[in-house]
């Protein structure tokens, strides 16, 4: 994925010849994660994530100040929901 977006011009190139560690060191340092096997849901609305915000520095057009959001872990789709006040 990195190297598609080097080659794309979207992400430059890392350059480590300015640091007073070397390449080796750091790579050294890094290790390797497994991901644990993870059940896939298989309909919509089996997991829905939900976050609320805390108040905007300015209110809305509407003078909502909080938000909260829903994300369904299925299709990721979200819906936003502007509200007045937290309660």
């Amino acid at each position: 994925m990195i190297k598609r977006l080097i080659k794309n011009e979207i992400f430059h190139d890392l350059n480590f010849t300015d640091l007073n560690i070397c390449v080796d060191c750091i790579k050294g340092k890094q290790t390797k994660h497994t991901k644990k096997e993870v059940t896939k849901n298989t309909q919509l609305l089996e997991i829905v994530h939900t976050d609320m915000r805390r108040p905007f520095d300015a209110n809305s057009f509407g003078k909502e100040r909080y938000f909260i959001t829903f994300i369904n872990d299925y299709s990721r789709y979200g819906y936003v929901y502007l509200l007045h006040e937290k309660s």
